[in-house]
């Protein structure tokens, strides 16, 4: 059995609440449609990129002297009700819930790669599709941004 990524991102905004930032990736959720585009909340694909799972959370694929940047969170306290409201509706199939700002993220050198028949890959290509992701919507600053996230085997 795999294991997926549900992730989502969030903008702080001028009322400093933060709000779920909508025109993901082509996702499917009967609430949401199965479509990509405006009302899509997840923001990356089902790539079961383990690399990533293990550094953000340890989940999955532990790389040697790279441990998680922290141990699961938790949704933030004061997470966006749209992301509640998916978290909820996953329920106890749901685990290892946590976030992190975009300025946490650039704190880490993401940029590793390992081989693979021959070919060099990036080792956690979906962290840095979050990052260049909320690069580009974080408009008050990197702590205004912020990747969450939960798994599900």
């Amino acid at each position: 059995m795999g294991c997926d990524i549900h992730s989502y991102m969030e903008i702080r905004g001028k009322d400093l609440n933060w709000h779920a930032v909508r025109g993901g990736y082509r996702y499917y959720n009967p609430k949401w449609g199965d479509e990509e585009g405006p009302t899509c909340l997840s923001w990356v694909s089902s790539s079961r990129d383990y690399s990533s799972f293990g550094r953000l959370a340890g989940v999955r694929r532990h790389i040697e002297g790279l441990g998680p940047l922290d141990e699961p969170r938790g949704l933030p306290d004061d997470v966006s009700l749209d992301i509640q409201e998916e978290s909820d509706e996953y329920g106890i199939g749901g685990h290892s819930h946590s976030f992190f700002t975009l300025a946490e993220l650039l704190e880490h050198d993401w940029s590793k790669t390992e081989m693979y028949d021959g070919e060099e890959y990036p080792l956690f290509g979906l962290v840095q599709e979050v990052i260049n992701d909320l690069t580009e919507r974080a408009v008050f600053g990197p702590e205004d941004a912020r990747f969450v996230f939960w798994f599900d085997n």
